[in-house]
């Protein structure tokens, strides 16, 4: 008789059949098996097609069959290893069952898993967004609720006025205000500069990145490099800045010369003479490197292109230092100016060709000389110090004074 190899147990059939799906098991396996699942076919992968006995052929190499005797009924060896048997097919149909649910439920952890993979990504680019969103809901709130202070302030002064004697305030030139579209760009610049700050504060650099750091700073304070002339050691100030994705270090010396340094490439980019400089400060605007540069009487203010050009001037009484504002753009240049009694903002467009102050601030409450102003980054807050130890710090939405710190 020819042997047959039964898909359920991997062993020898015993009294063959085929399905209809091409398979060959042992009849009493099969059967057994329909029995206990309701009759679908355990071949199917779909679990969905019937089977019944009937659609069974038998297989049988000859028209001669030997039929196995029948066991006694009373309890024998023969009945002994019926019931051995019996157990066994048994078994073997569990553990095929266990081995198909094995395959299914792999492949269900296998999706899970690549469904998790693809939520966790999602989840943190929506969390990122959020964070962004979130900064700057709260720079425009912040914002909105400085100004609202101060003219909540301004209405209660005008409604006790006739009762309480009003406090001194800042006095402000109001003969000038500056434009909307100055203070519109202003804005636009802090909402920027504020958010994107708040989102380097939160980056945490690697180890590795740091020994790079440490390095290349390392590397730079070896370099010395003597761009003033010799007869007149001294480096008065400097100023570093980035400029057509190139460093750039601008200084000036007691010899009365602003020197252009290029860094990047290790060679001095311009020299401007400029006697009696005592500060400067740089900002590129597009492909336009702008300097201002104070004097004991007066500001300047040079474009830097292929050739350094003096654009403007204006007399200035004694002027401590200059700082060019973050939001001036080529052909229109903010600039705040410090001197002992007040400070200035300065605008400088290519359609006036000259320097113009829009407003003058003052604080009547401070008896001492200024000695020193620096506008803050972002280019919203501006502060003073005097010679009387105080810190006056101007806010410029509102042309008032935010805080004096002694």
């Amino acid at each position: 008789m020819a042997s047959y190899t039964c898909s359920l147990t991997g062993l020898p059939a015993t009294d063959p059949v085929v399905t209809p799906s091409g398979h060959i098991a042992s009849k009493s396996l099969l059967l057994t098996k329909l029995s206990e699942n309701g009759g679908v076919d355990p071949f199917d992968p779909s679990s969905k097609r019937s089977l019944d006995e009937s659609d069974l052929i038998h297989l049988a190499p000859s028209t001669t069959q030997n039929v196995p005797p029948r066991p006694p009924a009373t309890t024998s060896l023969p009945s002994i290893l019926k019931v051995l048997q019996d157990e066994f097919d048994c078994v073997l149909l569990e553990l095929y069952d266990t081995r198909k649910a094995l395959e299914e439920t792999r492949r269900e952890l296998s999706t899970a898993l690549y469904q998790n993979d693809a939520a966790v990504r999602v989840i943190a680019r929506v969390c990122g967004e959020r964070d962004e969103l979130r900064g700057r809901l709260e720079g425009m709130m912040s914002g909105a609720s400085t100004a609202n202070a101060g003219g909540g302030a301004e209405k209660r002064s005008r409604e006790d006025e006739s009762e309480v004697e009003p406090a001194k305030k800042a006095k402000v030139d109001t003969t000038n205000s500056i434009p909307a579209s100055d203070m519109e760009a202003m804005i636009e610049t802090w909402n920027k500069l504020s958010v994107d700050r708040r989102l380097i504060a939160k980056l945490k650099r690697t180890p590795e990145e740091i020994s790079v750091i440490e390095s290349n700073f390392a590397k730079l304070t070896e370099k010395k490099v003597n761009v003033h002339k010799s007869n007149s050691n001294g480096v008065i100030g400097l100023n570093a800045l980035q400029w057509n994705d190139e460093n750039y270090v601008v200084s000036i010396g007691k010899d009365g010369q602003i020197i252009v340094y290029n860094v990047t490439k290790g060679v001095i980019g311009h020299t401007i003479p400029c006697a009696g400089v005592s500060h400067v400060h740089a900002m590129a605007c597009d492909d336009i490197l702008y300097l201002c540069a104070c004097t004991s009487n007066e500001i300047k203010l040079f474009s830097v292109q292929e050739e350094a050009t003096l654009v403007s001037s204006m007399d200035v009484d004694t002027p401590i230092g200059v700082s060019i504002h973050p939001s001036s753009s080529k052909g229109v240049v903010r600039i705040m100016v410090v001197t002992p009694s007040n400070a200035m903002f300065v605008r400088y467009s290519e359609g006036v060709k000259e320097m113009e102050v829009l407003v003058k601030l003052e604080d009547s409450n401070n008896n001492s000389n200024i000695t020193t102003g620096e506008l803050h980054p972002d280019g919203i807050i501006y502060a003073m110090g005097t010679e009387g130890g105080k810190l006056i710090v101007w806010d410029l939405k509102t042309l008032n004074v935010a805080s004096t710190l002694d």
